[in-house]
């Protein structure tokens, strides 16, 4: 994490709304997959299996906003962690709207491997208070559907 205002953005976009973010903390993502595979033992002693396909496919993208720039907001970073930003709060309520919603969400700028359409499963933050400013960390989970 910089010190800085990063502009190093990525994108989520449903059909309503568009929201850039900065780029997650690489190492910061989880991605696994789980699917149900059925075996059957049979008297004879011979098996099958049946592949009933792919279950879930989540993955965890982890980072943090910082209250400047585009986010220019007024914090109290000494006292105590507070923080009022209206861009960044309108971010985040527009994000909470596309899961309310359970719109589907494109995300961009964040390479091959990630890049695609997913379902928000949940958007959460936290504030954390840095030397240099106020950040605030988010934590957005989202199901996979399918590529873009």
């Amino acid at each position: 994490m910089s010190d800085c205002c990063s502009t190093v953005t990525f994108t989520l976009e449903s059909t309503t709304t568009k929201v850039f973010l900065s780029v997650p903390e690489w190492e910061g993502e989880g991605r696994q997959l789980t699917k149900t595979v059925d075996l059957f033992d049979f008297w004879s002693g011979g098996f099958a299996t049946v592949d009933k396909g792919k279950n879930t496919e989540p993955i965890t993208l982890e980072g943090y906003e910082q209250v400047c720039g585009d986010n220019e907001g007024l914090c109290f970073p000494i006292c105590f962690p507070a923080c009022f930003s209206g861009p960044l709060a309108s971010k985040f309520e527009d994000i909470w709207a596309i899961q309310n919603n359970n719109d589907e969400v494109t995300i961009s700028g964040l390479g091959d491997c990630i890049n695609g359409v997913y379902v928000i499963q949940s958007f959460t933050f936290d504030v954390v208070p840095k030397t240099k400013g106020v950040w605030f960390k988010w934590v957005l989970k989202l199901e996979f559907v399918r590529d873009s």
